[in-house]
């Protein structure tokens, strides 16, 4: 449920905001100016000790210079009574968390001008919210810097600042860092940190040891900062999603925690290098202590000790946002094109690099915490509007974006049995669909709709409830088998019932006059159809490829697994340990080809009337129809309703028509409606 603003005094707004209300995304904002603490103790009492602010409008058309804030901050904090801010005179309600952030960015002899949006924009006006966070992106990419601020000094936050600012003393170049990040520049870092921090600095690759330095206990101080440093990029500030927007647009920004500042770009490089110092210097004080065992030092002992792992933590995984949108580094380093799709499907898709959980108190924010970031927001027509609930947010985004690509119909998960409130089209971004294949790559390993590719694409989105899109009627399943489960006892049960069903509906379908299949494919059809003729691409293990002669060989190997057959009886061999080697030999060789089939857990053998054989999400049933959109890398299912609309079941594989071969020879274009 979205939240509302609480119920508050409202007599603070009329003062601040009523009187110049920000309507319009032309470039207005509001712009906060903190007074010293000299200024506010000049004040009499009770005020001496209030935070004096004074807001004003601005225009970021005029460059001006204010820093912009990123911090914790929700509109439904409590209000601290005990703090007190004047805006212009008049008391305005905060938090502790609000008030800690104004205080920590208030200089002692000097006013100081920031943009913070808890402040600078009227929440209780909703048109006023939506354009100022249309805005946020300009926000955020003119400011002169940006303060990030994590929060006060607690759990030994103020010597994990120090240690990442001594390792970030002795980085090398930021620019070599951020594009020639890898494993020996990593190694190239810590020997660096260990030759200036250390006074028995590790052996370089001739056995020579750097000079000692003026830091002897830097390694153990690693050992013994450790969980403060968990601590700093565990904070709660991490787990928000607008923090990865306000972060990758700020081109200058500075990390605060208490009262250690580091430079965002110094705090970035060195996070992501810390397991490989740590790591390495666990190793080589491990390695002194092997060679000088009367050494008074306590051996390390590897086996007890954990490796550091902080690439798994929240920061590093919102840092690593940030080099993929900063729009301050060179083309070269850049991705310059982050359309809003690719976006959505890198945070939400389950098992993605980028998925993990990120906090919105407003679920609408799901979608409008990474608008600023897309590079196709303007062209899509979107923009953040309060007045709308989450449910016209996902029917708005889901349009615009099919209205340029059938492929978010891959996402979907609300198939034609699913209780649901939206159309069966609509991607719900907390209900994602993993996809067969990649629904976003450019190099899609499948290309069903042929000629009708996205030239002959066309959607009618004008109806709220409905899309139409040109395609093709394929075919209507027949028959439905059932899901395929994993074995996990080992007995491989599963696997022969889901390739005996396949090969059933196999020769069902060839046995048929006339047959959609030719004899070619008849060779390879048994090994591809189990695994959607789809395998994990070995040189990147997070991307898929069409099946190889590897995927073939280890399906030969599983059948021989599954066979059972018992090789003759040697002297030294009795048969049940024979019968065990065979079927072990062969299930190593048919790794990977079980691998692959277990991205098809759930999945359903089906055959068609015309004798298409192809593979089904689980809401698939007899009846069905199989359709190809133009411009669609894949068919999909489809269930027609009594209105004559049809509800998407889901993404489906078909054997030998997964390469356009079905759209060059069919005659039939039909208008699909989709409800």
């Amino acid at each position: 449920m979205d939240t509302k603003h609480p119920p508050q005094d409202e007599a603070w707004r009329s003062h601040l905001y009523f009187q110049a209300p920000l309507r319009k995304c032309n470039g207005d904002i509001r712009l906060l100016t903190i007074q010293s603490r000299k200024y506010a103790a000049s004040m009499p009492e009770p005020s001496s000790t209030a935070i004096h602010c004074i807001l004003r409008l601005a225009n970021l058309k005029n460059d001006p210079k204010f820093t912009a804030i990123s911090h914790e901050w929700e509109e439904t904090d409590a209000t601290d009574e005990e703090k007190l801010v004047l805006v212009n005179g008049a008391p305005v309600p905060v938090s502790t968390g609000l008030f800690n952030v104004l205080e920590h960015a208030q200089k002692e002899a000097d006013p100081t001008t920031v943009w913070i949006k808890a402040i600078c924009i009227n929440h209780a006006d909703i048109q006023e919210k939506s354009t100022q966070v249309a805005q946020i992106a300009d926000i955020y990419g003119l400011a002169a810097r940006t303060l990030v601020w994590l929060g006060p000094s607690t759990d030994g936050s103020d010597d994990a600042m120090d240690v990442i600012r001594q390792i970030g003393e002795e980085q090398l170049s930021l620019n070599s860092l951020v594009a020639n990040w890898t494993p020996q520049v990593g190694h190239q870092f810590w020997r660096s940190i260990m030759s200036k921090t250390s006074s028995e600095p590790p052996p370089d690759a001739q056995g020579e040891t750097s000079p000692a330095s003026t830091h002897p206990d830097f390694k153990a101080r690693l050992d013994t900062v450790q969980p403060a440093l968990r601590s700093l990029m565990e904070r709660a500030y991490w787990s928000r999603l607008w923090s990865v927007e306000e972060i990758s647009l700020s081109a200058k920004g500075i990390v605060s925690c208490g009262n250690r500042r580091l430079p965002l770009d110094t705090f970035c490089t060195v996070a992501k290098s810390l397991d490989t110092i740590i790591n390495e210097s666990t190793v080589s004080r491990w390695l002194a202590s092997a060679k000088t065992p009367t050494s008074p030092n306590r051996p390390i002992n590897l086996s007890t000790s954990e490796p550091s792992n902080f690439a798994q933590s929240p920061a590093l995984k919102v840092l690593a946002q940030r080099d993929f949108y900063r729009r301050d580094l060179d083309s070269w380093v850049r991705t310059p094109n982050q359309p809003l799709l690719s976006i959505l499907h890198r945070f939400y898709a389950p098992g993605s690099d980028g998925n993990f959980p990120l906090r919105v108190a407003d679920s609408r924010d799901r979608v409008y915490a990474l608008l600023g970031l897309a590079s196709d927001a303007t062209t899509l027509g979107i923009s953040p509007d309060y007045g709308k609930d989450y449910s016209q947010v996902l029917i708005e985004v889901s349009a615009a974006l099919l209205r340029k690509t059938p492929r978010p119909l891959q996402l979907c998960n609300h198939t034609a049995t699913t209780e649901s409130n939206y159309p069966s089209w609509v991607v719900d971004w907390t209900n994602l669909k993993t996809p067969l294949s990649d629904a976003v790559a450019s190099n899609r390993p499948f290309y069903a709709c042929g000629p009708a590719d996205e030239r002959f694409y066309r959607v009618d989105s004008s109806n709220p409830s409905q899309i139409s899109m040109k395609g093709t009627v394929v075919d209507n399943v027949k028959t439905v088998g059932a899901a395929y489960q994993a074995d996990e006892t080992g007995e491989l049960e599963q696997v022969r019932s889901y390739l005996s069903e396949i090969k059933n509906f196999w020769e069902e379908s060839t046995a048929s006059q006339p047959s959609p299949y030719s004899a070619e494919q008849t060779a390879v059809a048994l090994a591809k159809i189990p695994v959607a003729d789809i395998e994990v691409d070995p040189e990147r293990r997070d991307h898929t490829r069409r099946t190889a002669t590897v995927t073939l060989d280890g399906y030969q190997s599983l059948l021989s697994a599954l066979s059972a057959e018992k090789p003759d009886v040697g002297e030294e061999k009795t048969p049940e340990k024979d019968h065990a080697d065979h079927t072990s030999k062969h299930l190593n060789r048919a790794t990977d080809y079980l691998a692959a089939m277990s991205r098809m857990e759930g999945w359903k053998p089906f055959l068609t009337e015309t004798g298409y054989v192809g593979l089904g999400s689980t809401g698939l049933a007899a009846q069905d129809s199989i359709a190809i959109p133009y411009g669609s890398p894949v068919p999909f299912a489809l269930r027609r309703q009594e209105d004559e609309t049809y509800r998407l079941v889901g993404e489906v594989y078909v054997f030998g028509i997964m390469d356009g071969e079905f759209m060059k020879v069919h005659t039939k274009e039909t208008l699909i409606r989709l409800s």
